[in-house]
């Protein structure tokens, strides 16, 4: 929660029909799924991996009680969606050297 105060200097300044809050409110679901091939040959392995996040924002102002300042308009609730897809390859050369290659 947010408080805050349009006020000029002078008598506005501590008028508390001035002031405002704004309330946050979000909910957030995410899903990771991924699968992993750990030989594909003796020296190859691969792996894929899936993320989605899906998030719901809303923003609440309000005005104090006997309000000197203009109505507030709402803002309408804020989706936000993210799907992300990866595969990557890699191919080991020696025990100490792999060599990856990635999709994204």
């Amino acid at each position: 929660m947010q408080r805050s105060r349009q006020a000029n200097p002078g008598d506005q300044f501590n008028d508390p029909t001035r002031d405002w809050s704004m309330d946050f409110d979000e909910h957030v679901h995410t899903i990771n799924a991924s699968l992993d091939i750990p030989h594909i040959t003796s020296r190859t392995s691969a792996g894929v991996t899936y993320d989605f996040v899906h998030s719901t924002d809303l923003y609440t102002y309000r005005l104090a009680p006997n309000s000197t300042l203009p109505p507030v308009s709402q803002l309408p609730t804020v989706l936000n969606e993210y799907h992300r897809v990866s595969a990557d390859v890699r191919d080991v050369l020696t025990r100490q050297l792999a060599l990856p290659s990635g999709i994204v």
